[in-house]
């Protein structure tokens, strides 16, 4: 998975929605990653992302 993290608008709803917490978002710090060890890939955080962040 890829993504523009220019297109980014901290909303956290990728957040919100992984099952495992493998995402974590700073609206403060306007910043966010993803924990790759524990991603189990499912493309939720894709569905929900209101930019299309992730391809």
């Amino acid at each position: 998975m890829s993504y523009n993290r220019n297109k980014c608008t901290h909303c956290t709803l990728c957040e919100k929605t992984c099952p495992v917490n493998a995402i974590t978002v700073s609206r403060k710090d306007k910043n966010w990653s993803i924990d790759h060890n524990i991603c189990v890939r499912c493309t939720h955080c894709v569905a929900k992302c209101p930019k299309k962040l992730f391809f």
